[in-house]
């Protein structure tokens, strides 16, 4: 973690100080006892883990101010990190947590100061104890790391250095070395069973050879049988069409057993009718007889109503005639 930018209001013995770490490599602050030099250490452990060398967590507020503020802007790898850490005498503690981008800073704040901490911590990969026993040893408790049992001395050196990395790439490489043990245990016992395979390997091929010839057997009854099978279906099928039909059958013998009784009648009526035609037929040649002189009374009747219609004619031309000799007879006389 490489300090950029702090920013302190109202923080310990500071009412507002701002502190630029940009190009500076080693940098010495120099003062008298009591000028605030280690609160602006003090300030960049409280802004980035919450922690300080208060006893209440108020006591970071300057005397007389309700909120005390740090904004600190670090380089963490290739990113840069921005934390805006506050206290209110009232509201409590805020926190938000930032990342730079090329269009500003975006908003890594998680939902709770716990959470958002949290994740600081993930990425700075350093906690407060191990911070103050390392690269900040506090005014008075420079020996602090010495007086510490040998078993917290290194655990502290274990978390600075990370070696807890080594121990879980250790734990892998173990876990890899017993996968691949039970992997060459797992391939030995494959490689038995094809030795043994192997050497029965005659055998099985005119094992496979009979059951091939058997397979082929009962591939062919089966055939027959799928055969015989779709016959009978087709037998079924046809056997269910004629029950379903054998209704309209009954139907249809049934009209044609009435019809053959309409047919008995009819030829009886037309037996009947043919026996009054041979008795007409007897009598034909007097029916003839009588056609014939109906024809001729027919001729004669014809015949007079024509004399009749032009003796008609005659009398209405006599009249006329007579008609017209008065009138000249009458035009003489006068």
């Amino acid at each position: 973690m490489v300090p950029k930018h702090l920013t302190l209001k109202n923080f310990l013995s500071y009412r507002e100080a701002s502190l630029d770490f940009s190009g500076l490599h080693v940098a010495c602050i120099a003062g008298p006892n009591g000028a605030g030099k280690s609160s602006l250490l003090e300030a960049i452990g409280w802004a980035l883990w919450g922690e300080s060398r208060v006893a209440a967590e108020d006591d970071v507020i300057h005397q007389g101010e309700l909120e005390a503020q740090v904004v600190l802007s670090f380089q963490q790898g290739e990113q840069v990190y921005r934390i805006l850490r506050s206290r209110h005498r009232i509201q409590g503690t805020g926190l938000e947590f930032q990342v730079k981008t090329e269009s500003g800073y975006r908003v890594l704040t998680q939902r709770g100061v716990r959470a958002t901490q949290r994740l600081i911590d993930h990425h700075l990969k350093l906690d407060y104890d191990t911070f103050i026993h390392s690269a900040y040893l506090r005014q008075g408790r420079a020996d602090e790391f010495m007086a510490k049992r040998p078993s917290d001395r290194k655990q502290i050196l274990a978390d600075l250095l990370r070696l807890h990395r080594y121990d879980q790439l250790s734990e892998q490489a173990r876990e890899q070395a017993r996968q691949a043990k039970a992997e060459v245990t797992l391939r030995t016992a494959q490689l038995e069973e094809l030795t043994t395979a192997l050497a029965s390997y005659d055998a099985v091929l005119s094992q496979q050879a009979e059951l091939q010839a058997d397979l082929q057997q009962l591939d062919q009854a089966l055939e027959q049988a799928q055969q015989q099978r779709l016959e009978w279906q087709q037998r079924g099928q046809a056997y269910h069409r004629q029950q379903q039909q054998l209704p309209l059958y009954q139907q249809q013998h049934h009209h044609q057993v009435a019809l053959h009784r309409q047919t008995e009648a009819d030829l009886a009526d037309t037996i009947a009718q043919l026996a009054q035609g041979e008795q007409v037929l007897a009598e034909a040649a007097a029916i003839e007889a009588g056609i014939q002189t109906w024809q001729a009374l027919e001729a004669e009747d014809a015949d007079l109503n024509q004399r009749f219609q032009r003796y008609q004619h005659l009398q209405e031309r006599r009249q006329s005639l007579e008609a017209d000799y008065r009138a000249r007879s009458d035009t003489l006389q006068h």
